[in-house]
């Protein structure tokens, strides 16, 4: 049984670079996967092969990860990519890593809408939702594809160039390569949580593109804006705050110097990434400080959510969380059921006073202290002032953390 299949459309020509790139990949534990390789075929035939491979196997995959022959991967790229994809919901049909274009100047393979170019709004670091990419370096969920193959038929991939003529009789023109084909088709399908599936970018994995003709490689220069942080964690004496789920807000919280952290682009956060899963080393801020997202997150979730802002804690650092108080609502829904009704459904998870010191004192935090101010719930935690190792896995975590 695997749990991957291992797609790559050749024509049977590989440098020594990506040889040994396949040579060093590194495995998350206890995974098992195997290689679908297809020789000289036509690039959306190719993936059409690997595809259709994945969805009738017998074992049932989870997962299919295409490595183009000319992309240079980092050693832990399917690492990366397995652990972002369990960690997040259903509907995230596939998440990338970014490459860029054979070309000059390079471009990035990341896109947001059709005919609008590449996408240029990152650092190294946000994890961000896309539209499209390439699809050279990409984990794609199995189900997804079982998904499209149900619900809007086949091909999964396919080179569509011609001519459409739209309601008004105007002919527009059609130009999209395979990989874009396959994301606006994965956009139509929905996921088993009726959701649409979508794309992400892991934007700290940074692959290169190998020319074999002129043997130059284009990736991510350092002279780019992406290529550097967007806000240092700390500087001069002032308290370091992750504000995990900022939105739209920009309140400055006194003596602290504020890391904005926020999955939606558009609110213009220093760090772009889900709430779940922060791009920070162990050990890097004072305090996490987070307002009406907790409770946003599957029950199942909200331990492993509060491990995740536990282990960005520098020892001895707090926790102050806030989420609505479903007794609050309980207790109003006879004269105020509208209010009731905002506090108790607006997330995915109910948290009381017992629930949320239970949730923390699982996940090790001290000094637990749990309040109610009307219809918000306060949850105050500190991590120990033991001091871990700093962990070596893709995120700075301990690789053996949740066996």
């Amino acid at each position: 049984m695997s749990d991957c299949i291992i797609g790559v459309p050749s024509f049977g020509e590989v440098s020594i670079h990506w040889a040994m790139g396949l040579t060093a990949i590194a495995m998350p534990i206890n995974f098992s996967n195997q290689y679908k390789v297809v020789l000289g075929k036509r690039i959306d035939e190719a993936r059409n092969e690997v595809a259709e491979y994945v969805v009738n196997a017998s074992d049932k995959p989870r997962f299919l990860f295409f490595l183009d022959d000319d992309v240079i991967m980092p050693p832990d790229t399917l690492k990366r990519l397995v652990h972002r994809m369990d960690n997040l919901p259903s509907d995230v049909g596939a998440v990338s890593g970014v490459y860029y274009s054979k070309s000059e100047p390079g471009e990035p393979l990341i896109f947001q809408q059709q005919g609008k170019g590449s996408d240029y709004d990152w650092r190294v670091g946000d994890f961000i939702k896309a539209w499209a990419a390439g699809c050279g370096l990409v984990l794609i969920r199995a189900e997804a594809l079982r998904r499209m193959e149900q619900q809007k038929g086949k091909p999964w991939f396919s080179i569509d160039y011609g001519l459409s003529q739209r309601g008004d009789g105007v002919y527009e023109a059609r130009s999209l390569t395979e990989d874009l084909y396959f994301y606006t088709k994965m956009a139509e399908t929905k996921a088993p949580n009726g959701k649409n599936y979508s794309l992400w970018i892991d934007t700290t994995i940074q692959a290169k593109h190998y020319d074999k003709k002129s043997k130059r490689f284009f990736g991510l220069q350092p002279e780019e804006p992406q290529s550097k942080g967007r806000k240092p964690i700390k500087t001069g004496k002032n308290l370091s705050l992750a504000w995990i789920g900022c939105g739209p807000h920009k309140e400055e919280f006194i003596g602290c110097q504020v890391v904005r952290v926020d999955e939606d682009r558009s609110f213009k956060p220093d760090v772009v990434a889900r709430g779940n899963q922060l791009p920070f080393k162990d050990n890097s801020f004072d305090i996490v400080y987070s307002a009406f997202l907790l409770h946003t997150f599957e029950t199942k979730e909200v331990t492993q959510v509060l491990a995740e802002w536990k282990r960005i804690l520098n020892p001895g650092g707090k926790l102050y969380v806030k989420v609505p108080d479903i007794d609050f609502g309980v207790k109003v829904s006879k004269e105020n059921p509208e209010l009731a009704k905002s506090i108790i459904y607006q997330g995915k998870t109910g948290l009381n006073q017992a629930l949320a010191r239970k949730a923390c004192e699982e996940v090790g935090l001290k000094d637990v202290y749990v309040y109610t101010n009307k219809a918000e719930l306060n949850i105050l935690g500190r991590k120990s002032f033991e001091k871990k190792a700093q962990g070596t896995g893709p995120y700075g975590r301990d690789e053996g953390r949740g066996k």
